[in-house]
């Protein structure tokens, strides 16, 4: 969570010394310079406005970074957007679903739905030339080209419509396609198949986890910590597991996110994932340009490109987003959202109520409300770990969404502490409602699940693989919030203090 600007204890040449952003050693008085000219310069940057055309665009103009690989012909490249891990494809069994590429010249696909222990060989067989080899576990597609809009001059974003030759059993399945030109491309536990159509009405389980920060301080405590979170999050068997930010401790060192994807792969359930600060990175690159480094990069590679996207399930629209990469302040801020982002999340919110959606759930990694003492005022914003820009305009349009009549929660981390603020919109004069925000009591914020009695809640959650505040109650150990969303949304957070589960 904490900016990599900062004093070093250690001495260089009998000085004290600070280190920059890439781990360089820097003098005393160079260093205290280098960081308020950092906390100028970081304090120009603007966060990116996340429309998909922007987005794609800048993945389309670093596509090697993004899809990398050693592919027959270069010039023909077909790199997959999603489905992928950490935003997977929810359908019917048998029901035809979208897949999207980014494609220069793609020509000819094809793809399958494998059982996660096939491997890629036989793969290959199950997608031989005719007449096929029936291969148990793998499932052939159908894939027929239904859009396609110019990327970066050079590129198509491509929508298919995938349909299953034959209906796969109920489960998780890897997306893998192959092609004359590209390497083939497989995609672990994209696809999940239901019984029904699962964006219709249903009770829903989620578990929320965040901040795992792997690669930070003694890595067997804090994988042990991951695993025992996992194992209780496996044993609550949700419907839908949501990781909101800094998967790693520094997202610049790409195989700390792929030690991150194998940690995740544990859990037997869809995730939905979306970027940290952390992930991001901490170069200069990053602190100090709108654009997004290596970190960006590397969360591609393990998870997905997307910075803002939308997944139906169970009669929730679930929206996930990038609240930016950090800027450099002793308030651990991140740069937040731009008026663009707003925008889009207003049309988004608005197709859910059109659509007639049960309700909304956002989540990111930035709260919009944090408060770092468990006492004072407890409807109050607090200005330590939260967005830079736009948290007043997200603030507003989810009352605005709840005066419309629909429920929302919004999910992040990055504080390492939970708490829960919930919205409650009340008429003080004529046709002048008023919307107030209130903070649950400590001695709420537990195992429990408890009723939000409002059409809102802010939920923050801690650490899922370590304490950072000791001395802030709701901060101590380690852990995860689940929530039930039904008629009504329920609110309990499980806590490990050392390898004990908290019961109340």
């Amino acid at each position: 969570m904490l900016l990599s600007c900062f004093a070093s204890n250690r001495r260089a040449q009998n000085r004290w010394v600070l280190r920059d952003p890439e781990g360089r050693l820097l003098p005393l008085v160079g260093g205290w310079l280098t960081i308020l000219l950092l906390l100028v310069l970081s304090g120009c940057m603007h966060p990116i406005p996340l429309d998909q055309p922007r987005v794609l665009g800048e993945v389309a103009a670093r596509y090697r970074h993004h899809f990398p690989g050693a592919d027959p012909d270069p010039d023909r490249n077909a790199g997959l957007l999603r489905p992928r891990f950490g935003l997977p494809a929810l359908v019917e069994a048998g029901a035809a679903f979208p897949i999207e590429l980014l494609a220069q010249n793609a020509g000819q696909l094809q793809a399958a739905l494998l059982s996660p222990g096939l491997s890629d060989a036989q793969a290959a067989r199950c997608l031989g030339p005719e007449p096929r080899v029936v291969v148990t576990g793998c499932y052939p597609l159908q894939l027929r080209r239904v859009d396609s809009r110019p990327i970066g001059g050079t590129f198509n974003r491509d929508r298919l419509l995938a349909q299953p030759e034959r209906t796969p059993p109920l489960g998780d399945y890897d997306l893998y396609c192959s092609s004359a030109f590209d390497a083939p491309m497989r995609a672990p536990r994209a696809v999940w198949t239901y019984p029904d159509d699962p964006t219709g009405a249903r009770q829903l389980r989620v578990a929320q986890l965040s901040d795992l920060h792997v690669g930070k301080g003694s890595q067997d405590k804090l994988l042990a910590n991951l695993a025992r979170v996992i194992d209780r999050t496996n044993a609550l068997a949700p419907d839908l597991v949501l990781v909101t930010g800094d998967l790693v401790n520094v997202g610049d060192h790409q195989e700390l996110m792929q030690r991150a994807r194998e940690v995740l792969l544990a859990i037997d359930a869809p995730l939905l994932v979306i970027p940290g600060n952390h992930d991001l990175g901490f170069g200069l690159s990053t602190l100090l340009n709108e654009r997004y480094g290596a970190g960006w990069h590397h969360f591609a590679q393990s998870f997905h490109s997307s910075l803002l996207y939308k997944v139906s399930f169970g009669g929730w629209d679930f929206i996930g987003f990038d609240s930016g990469a950090s800027v450099v302040s002793p308030l651990i801020q991140t740069r937040g959202l731009a008026p663009g982002t707003i925008d889009e999340l207003r049309h988004m919110m608005a197709a859910a109520r059109r659509e007639q959606r049960r309700g909304v759930v956002l989540f990111t990694h930035a709260p919009l409300r944090t408060r770092l003492l468990s006492r004072g005022d407890k409807g109050g914003r607090g200005l330590f770990g939260g967005m830079r820009k736009g948290a007043d305009a997200l603030e507003n349009l989810l009352v605005e969404h709840v005066r419309a009549g629909q429920r929302a929660v919004f999910l992040a981390g990055h504080t390492h502490w939970s708490d829960v603020f919930e919205l409650h919109v009340a008429s003080q004069q004529a046709n002048e409602p008023a919307a107030v925000f209130t903070r649950w009591p400590r001695r709420n914020v537990g195992p429990v699940l408890r009723p939000v009695r409002g059409l809102a809640a802010l939920v923050n959650v801690q650490s899922a693989s370590h304490s950072t505040w000791p001395l802030r109650v709701n901060g101590q150990g380690y852990g995860l919030a689940r929530l039930e969303l039904d008629g009504q949304t329920r609110i309990a957070f499980e806590r490990f203090v050392g390898n004990r589960w908290q019961t109340e």
